[in-house]
């Protein structure tokens, strides 16, 4: 073991890391250049996806090599240590910003580019600013690899620095190695949450994992560079072990991306037949559908949204006009997506006209909103492939609390009202009810429709895909349309701790039938309550001998893990999503 380590050394010279760190960033920067420019998938993504992380960890070594072999008493030294400490913190600060401007791109109804200009701009900057950084770290030390003073085999210039500055200096490393301290603590316990499956945590955590690593691995360099090893090798050995296995840990969502769709493409053959594959056009695959269920530099820089028509809050129900006064408060909208241009070989159009996907929002039946709130991006996706996406409003139980609260504050004055599930099932019937209405203003094939929606959205999915195809609640949605398919997203069935019929709160206990309409369910692993529902929905199916529910697994992903359009949880499902709706429209899955 020792011998490998001693080659090992001889490779990872300052000359050799500097140089390749000093290629790879530059590659980064010139790849990142070309994927913005060429905004389709192409295979030179998966490429530039390895490099990137090749480039980012290659980074993290030089600067953990250069910081332990510069001599720091000289001038250029000191230079050093200030550009590698920016670097490290440049990185914990950029990351979090940089999927949150991503986000917020993926959730704006325009695609303009003035509408978004910020968000772009925000994100370019961060990610270009992390590779220049990167650059100009392996060009310094490159060009000074042969410099004996600065990495202190010779010692000649000597850095004069006043008391006061020595006492600052002082300071801030104490500041600086209490806020490392502190955040490579919360990488100790955000491992544990991700392991564990706390639910809350479980929504903020796995999904941006990768992330995390990278800001975690950040502070135990940091943490590193700030000891002396000689003097605290027991501390310095502890750091460096539990930063490596905080940082293992963050990476594991993403290392598993790759059995994600291998146990995805097992479980969708296990409910729809092994020869799915070929029974897809090549050709339409080709054009509309993802070719990869995910790639890294679209983690970074983002996807951009598919342009599509759409046309927001229109008015479905006024609760002024109904016969319960429960309504009488309420007005409940909906948005509508649907594509610039029609072309018959859309997934999306049959017989010349739109499929429908019926999209109803979670939020513990007490929260949330359509648009904004609700996957957005996901919308023009299947608005673009020539289906016409609604997403709805539907009356949501009034919690009394204020508009300070966060998730109150999310939530219109609306939709709030004194309802129970019987009520927002009524409300969502009254959306079916009314679309045959707007049937030829958005060319709508009413026996083409799915239903989608998360949490309690999902739960509400089921309630209404099943109720529709069931035939036994027309006085709720009417008979005018045909369920094709039902797109749960971890489903919080019989969870609402609200009154109800119990076919509405449990549909999975009294609305399966052998001929129920296919079922493709996205759940995580670790979100432990929906994964026993998911679990009860499939067995309802196989108990009807019905094999048509596949439930598609992410490993250690919590509840909402969907959120990141472009992250490694959201992109598999889809992957999916589209290939199932394809196949049930032409009759391939029925």
């Amino acid at each position: 073991m020792s011998e490998f380590f001693k080659k090992l050394n001889q490779y990872l010279t300052l000359k050799n890391v500097s140089g390749a760190s000093l290629i790879l960033n530059l590659a980064c920067i010139i790849f990142g250049i070309l994927y913005i420019a060429i905004p389709v998938y192409l295979f030179l993504w998966e490429i530039f996806g390895a490099i990137l992380l090749i480039t980012l960890f290659g980074n993290f070594l030089l600067v953990f090599l250069s910081s332990s072999r510069v001599n720091k008493a000289t001038k250029l030294g000191n230079k050093l240590r200030i550009l590698n400490y920016s670097y490290l913190i440049f990185l914990i600060l950029a990351m979090v910003p940089l999927i949150l401007l991503n986000f917020l791109i993926s959730v704006t109804y325009s695609n303009a580019l003035i509408d978004n200009i910020w968000g772009y701009l925000g994100v370019y900057s961060l990610y270009f600013g992390i590779f220049v950084f990167g650059l100009l770290i392996a060009y310094f030390i490159f060009q000074k690899r042969e410099d004996r003073e600065l990495w202190g085999t010779e010692g000649t210039e000597s850095l004069s620095l006043s008391d006061r500055t020595l006492t600052m200096r002082k300071i801030l490393k104490i500041i600086l190695g209490i806020l490392s301290l502190l955040f490579l603590g919360v990488g100790i316990f955000f491992s544990f949450a991700m392991l564990a499956g706390i639910w809350a945590l479980g929504i903020i955590l796995p999904h941006f994992a990768f992330a995390y690593a990278l800001m975690f691995l950040s502070a135990t360099i940091i943490l590193l560079k700030l000891l002396k090893p000689r003097q605290n090798t027991k501390l310095y050995y502890a750091i460096t072990l539990i930063g490596l296995i905080v940082t293992a840990i963050h990476l594991t969502p993403l290392a598993l991306t790759p059995y994600s769709v291998y146990s995805g493409d097992q479980n969708f053959s296990l409910a729809f037949g092994n020869d799915w594959h070929s029974k897809i056009d090549p050709d339409i695959e080709q054009e509309y559908f993802l070719q990869s269920a995910f790639w890294i530099p679209g983690y970074f820089l983002g996807i951009p949204p598919k342009d599509c028509n759409y046309k927001a809050d229109v008015l479905y129900f006024d609760g002024s006009e109904s016969n319960y006064s429960q309504d009488e408060d309420i007005k409940l909208y909906y948005d509508v997506f649907w594509p610039k241009e029609d072309k018959n070989d859309m997934p999306g159009i049959v017989d010349g006209k739109h499929a429908v996907i019926i999209k109803i929002h979670g939020g513990s039946w007490r929260y949330g909103d359509k648009g904004i709130g609700h996957m957005m991006q996901v919308n023009k996706y299947f608005a673009s492939q020539g289906y016409a996406v609604f997403d709805i409003q539907y009356g949501l139980k009034d919690t009394g609390e204020a508009a300070s609260d966060p998730l109150a504050a999310i939530t219109p004055d609306n939709v709030k009202g004194d309802f129970d599930i019987d009520d927002m099932v009524r409300h969502i019937g009254n959306f079916t009810k009314y679309l045959p209405s707007v049937e030829d203003k958005y060319d709508l094939n009413l026996d083409y429709v799915f239903v989608n929606g998360g949490s309690a959205g999902g739960h509400l999915t089921c309630t209404t895909g099943l109720g529709i195809a069931s035939g036994d609640y027309i006085s709720y949605f009417g008979d005018n349309l045909t369920i094709k398919g039902i797109i749960p997203i971890y489903p919080a069935n019989g969870y609402s701790g609200l009154d109800g019929k119990k076919a509405f709160k449990n549909p999975e206990k009294y609305l399966i039938e052998k001929d129920t309409p296919p079922m493709l369910i996205y759940q995580g692993t670790h979100d432990f309550v929906c994964a026993e529902v998911s679990r009860n929905i499939k067995e309802a199916y196989a108990e009807e001998d019905n094999d048509e529910c596949c439930i598609i697994w992410l490993p250690l992903a919590g509840h909402a893990n969907d959120l990141y359009f472009s992250g490694y949880y959201s992109l598999p499902f889809l992957y999916y999503w589209e290939r199932f709706m394809y196949l049930t429209i032409e009759g391939e899955i029925e």
